[in-house]
């Protein structure tokens, strides 16, 4: 069985992007990942696959660190945060 295509690559130095498509919500439970997602004081803590980031079957996945990362950069650019670009 081949290995599928990672959804991006880890630590690029090129902009990536990811395209939150209707079977790829689905394919990583997004929505109910959404549902039951707790932000504690530790932060998030959820199950993961150390052998795969980017494994569909545990809620701690790249995708769902992906859309983490984005709603964090969101906020911060709701206050006041710019992009300075490369220093």
């Amino acid at each position: 069985m081949a290995a599928e295509t990672p959804l991006f690559t880890s630590f690029a130095n090129r902009v990536e992007l990811i395209s939150f498509t209707p079977d790829l919500v689905e394919k990583y439970h997004l929505k109910q990942w959404a549902e039951g997602f707790k932000l504690g004081t530790a932060g998030y803590r959820d199950l993961l696959a150390p052998d795969d980031f980017f494994s569909p079957d545990v809620p701690f996945n790249a995708l769902s660190v992906a859309v983490m990362l984005e709603a964090r950069a969101q906020l911060a650019v709701a206050h006041g945060a710019q992009n300075r670009g490369p220093q």
